[in-house]
């Protein structure tokens, strides 16, 4: 398992820094209204990564309908296109790390149901768990600025409200 949380590591920091570089300082989806559908494709994707980041390192996922999940996670890799410069850079360790995760998926989904804590916690476990916390906050933040962009066509609405 420590290999599958290396390259997890490695993969959010790859993640990181193309979105904090790429998306926010380049790219400013943000403030792009013709970027409306790739930050919600960046907000589900987040919430998958914060799923992943924030518990592999705590927790053993034993549960039997865990190979479900199989479909969503792999579904990742599918989310871009074959010339977009993340699927170059991030798909990359991220197929690595679901090849070293699959054999824990098995053992794990043969095991009586439960979530098993990891003993002993690895200090690698609390660096994804903090990772996992901010992708989930650029999830929501993706989320939010999504909903919140009007289309170039699309007049300014007045707002009431506590911001007036």
């Amino acid at each position: 398992m420590r290999t599958v949380h290396l390259l997890l590591l490695m993969q959010g920091m790859v993640g990181a820094f193309d979105t904090l570089w790429y998306h926010e300082f380049r790219a400013r989806l943000p403030n792009q209204p013709s970027a409306r559908r790739e930050l919600r494709l960046h907000a589900s994707r987040d919430a998958i990564y914060a799923m992943l980041l924030g518990t592999l390192g705590w927790l053993a996922w034993q549960v039997r309908w865990l190979g479900s999940s199989w479909p969503c996670l792999r579904a990742r890799l599918r989310s871009r296109s074959p010339t977009s410069t993340s699927r170059r850079t991030v798909e990359p360790s991220y197929g690595a790390f679901l090849a070293h995760l699959l054999p824990e998926i098995w053992q794990w989904m043969r095991a009586p149901t439960s979530f098993a804590v990891v003993q002993p916690v690895s200090p690698t476990a609390w660096v994804l768990g903090i990772m996992g916390i901010g992708v989930l906050l650029s999830g929501v933040r993706d989320a939010i600025a999504s909903a919140t962009l009007r289309s170039p066509n699309q007049p300014l609405q007045p707002t009431s409200g506590w911001l007036e």
